[in-house]
């Protein structure tokens, strides 16, 4: 199975060259990976690179945070770049229960920042806890939009114009049971403060979800009607500066 986590956020305190500060905040991710599955030690994640050999080159992390040949790389390979910039990493695993990798794009101002994960099993070691788990410092580090989670190569979604629930959608709003009555389940999620940041809609709980079931799909498909008519779910217009 191979899920991902997509978020959208905007930080004007986030540069195009805050590398560090994007991997200290990624480190937060890897933590919780780390508590569930020990091997993903984030001293051994490294820079992903064009080819097998170079993405097993450069390590991201030292004791004392991200390292400086990391970041040394990627001053490097953006010294010219003044508009985008990204950080990909990996977990530099060769057979874990989980793979894992993620990227980090850094825009300009006006635009919004993304942060993506990929989780990849063939050992049933992804469940909803352990997504549960990770977006919970994704919303405290990064703030976002909206985080959407869903399998790879899923296109089942309802509004092309909005994100879309599949198996779990984080907004910052406080959404209620009375909101979306079709919602599996409505987890609340914390900022670094602490507070109630925003909740989690899940559209399955108790089983992984599945893009090929119908059940699923409709469950999801139900919750993206639900919400639009409720007046919850943004716009990818939204997204962009007035022109």
């Amino acid at each position: 199975m191979s899920l991902q986590v997509h978020a959208r956020f905007r930080d004007p305190e986030l540069g195009i060259h805050d590398y560090a500060q994007a991997l200290r905040r990624m480190a937060k991710v890897i933590e919780v990976l780390e508590r569930r599955y020990p091997e993903h030690d984030r001293t051994k994640w490294r820079l992903k690179g064009d080819t097998e050999q170079m993405a097993k080159l450069f390590p991201v992390f030292d004791a004392d945070g991200p390292s400086r040949v990391a970041l040394a790389v990627l001053e490097q390979e953006f010294r010219n770049e003044d508009e985008r910039t990204f950080v990909a990493i990996w977990d530099g695993l060769q057979a874990p229960r989980v793979d894992a990798s993620m990227a980090c794009h850094m825009a300009p101002p006006e635009y919004t920042h993304s942060l993506d994960i990929e989780l990849d099993s063939r050992s049933g070691a992804i469940d909803a806890q352990l997504l549960l788990d990770v977006l919970r410092p994704v919303v405290e580090q990064f703030d976002p939009l909206w985080i959407e989670v869903f399998p790879f190569g899923y296109s089942e979604q309802v509004f092309p114009d909005k994100p879309g629930v599949a198996w779990m959608l984080y907004l910052p709003l406080e959404i209620t049971a009375q909101q979306v009555p079709e919602a599996a389940a409505l987890v609340p999620m914390a900022g670094r403060d602490g507070r109630r940041r925003g909740t989690v809609v899940l559209s399955v709980v108790g089983e992984v979800f599945d893009g090929q079931d119908p059940r699923h799909i409709e469950a999801a498909a139900n919750i993206d009607i639900r919400m639009v008519d409720q007046d919850l779910m943004p716009c990818y217009s939204d997204l962009w500066p007035a022109a």
